[in-house]
């Protein structure tokens, strides 16, 4: 990740991110057929990586959340973002894949 995290605050923005790492443990474990052990997020501007261990309780909860959003989004009660003030630095933003949220 690229954003500026102090170091003290790696654990908390790698929760923001768990819809990230959950879809990226999915499909690692869709393509190869093995499990994910273990997943990091590289905070480059700190210097900070926040590894964690991929249990087989995680990976039950990751499925359980992407199930919600899923559906949530297919029956229209999800927003696009829950962090509208990121939409100036989302790449479908800017290739036109999404007109943003106003904020």
């Amino acid at each position: 990740k690229t954003g500026r995290v102090p170091a003290g605050d790696a654990g908390a923005h790698a929760a923001h991110y768990a819809p990230q790492r959950d879809a990226y443990v999915t499909a690692a474990e869709a393509i190869s057929g093995l499990p994910v052990s273990r997943f990091a997020f590289q905070f480059s501007q700190a210097g900070v990586q926040y590894s964690e261990m991929i249990t087989d309780e995680r990976r039950r909860e990751a499925r359980r959340r992407q199930g919600e959003m899923l559906r949530s989004i297919s029956d229209g009660s999800r927003g696009l973002t829950a962090h509208p003030e990121e939409c100036r630095f989302c790449g479908f933003r800017t290739t036109g894949w999404c007109p943003g949220v106003a904020g």
